[in-house]
């Protein structure tokens, strides 16, 4: 099937997972037909050794359980922690057929569905690749929630423990000691709203003022572990951009809010795969992070953000005009330092009430003409 399907498709072609009977090796191939004068001359493409894909999607984790598994163009398991061997979709039971419903056409691909699995909640998001396979991650709803329940615990076992303290002293103490428990009770109740910085003061010595400094230090605890997880949750490790998620959560908090004059720069790096391909993947991760610093250097107050591998996106809020393609101009001088620029660019300004979702089309649109010029003055670079 590897020699005939992409001469009848008329164009490159990934074929399926097959077995190569000459080495008894299991590949994906890439097969490219050549033709002249509409006469068959032959095929050219590369073979990939399908046990690395399954290394690659074996070593992906997520928390403690969470895991990845790799389907097939035509729906088939090629690998998941539970069917190493893979599963023919005909096989499949019924927790792999809601997962496969998650995949429909009308889902959309980065974000997190819900779905059940073996009775229990789990989330999963999903990624379809240049291979025409699609990459799975999916985890346990209980333990992404594990760590935020922890901490709501934490918080009502402290909450319990202050109200208690806070009765008997109330019962034993008048005057100045009732003004601390009304402060201290108050505080509680932020607390309890999930309102970490607030104020807990107390100068008395006894165990009021015991208890209102072990509230107060537990509530920065509280506070800076719950930074610590909105940081990762929201940044890119590898450029410290903001990621994806951030994106896609900024967009859906500021629908439909009114914005005057914003500016948006879609940038995709160019040449990324052909650095990986050529010098390794170590050199492609310094690539992205070398473009990511000029974005940074050229726009440290607007929102920056790292949205897959290659691409990024710039908004710049209430942004002048002339200001903001100022800032654009410089970052092209920065871009085209290179040999090759950087990263195709798109940009697109508007006044008023601008839909930034309509924007952010124009910009990519934009970027895309200028790397299809990119690609005839350097066709080497085109992915």
């Amino acid at each position: 099937c590897w020699y005939y399907e992409p001469i009848e498709n008329g164009r490159p072609t990934w074929v399926s997972p097959y077995e190569n009977k000459n080495i008894y090796v299991e590949m994906i191939s890439y097969v490219i037909p050549i033709f002249r004068n509409g006469m068959t001359i032959g095929v050219i493409g590369m073979d990939i050794d399908l046990n690395l894909l399954k290394q690659k999607t074996k070593a992906i984790t997520v928390y403690e359980t969470g895991n990845a598994m790799l389907v097939s163009a035509e729906g088939d398991i090629v690998y998941a922690k539970k069917y190493p061997q893979g599963l023919q979709s005909e096989a499949f039971d019924t927790n792999i057929t809601e997962i496969k419903e998650q995949m429909s056409s009308d889902k959309t691909e980065s974000q997190i569905h819900s779905y059940m699995w073996e009775g229990k909640k789990c989330l999963l998001a999903f990624r379809r690749l240049q291979n025409e396979m699609t990459l799975i991650i999916n985890v346990s709803a209980d333990e992404i929630n594990r760590t935020t329940n922890q901490l709501v615990i934490q918080c009502l076992l402290i909450l319990a423990a202050g109200l208690t303290v806070s009765l008997v002293v109330s019962v034993r103490l008048t005057g100045n000691l009732k003004k601390s428990l009304i402060n201290l009770t108050q505080s509680a109740e932020e607390l309890s709203k999930g309102n970490y910085n607030v104020a807990i003061s107390c100068e008395s010595n006894d165990e009021i003022g015991m208890l209102a400094k072990t509230l107060s230090e537990a509530a920065k605890t509280v506070d800076k572990s719950n930074r610590r997880i909105n940081r990762l949750a929201y940044t890119d490790s590898l450029t410290g951009l903001n990621n994806r998620h951030f994106f896609t959560q900024f967009c859906a908090d500021h629908e439909g809010l009114k914005y005057r004059n914003t500016g948006v720069l879609f940038c995709d790096i160019n040449g990324l795969k052909r650095t990986n391909d050529s010098h390794g993947h170590e050199a492609g991760d310094r690539l992205i992070a070398t473009f990511a610093d000029i974005l940074k250097n050229k726009f440290p107050e607007e929102i920056c953000c790292r949205l897959s591998g290659d691409e990024f996106i710039v908004i710049a809020e209430n942004k002048d005009r002339n200001i903001f393609f100022q800032q654009v101009e410089e970052f092209h001088f920065l871009n085209e330092q290179n040999e090759i620029p950087y990263a195709s660019v798109g940009c697109c300004w508007m006044p008023g009430s601008p839909d930034i979702t309509r924007m952010v089309k124009a910009a990519e649109m934009e970027m895309y003409r200028n790397k299809e010029a990119l690609y005839k003055a350097h066709p080497d670079y085109r992915r």
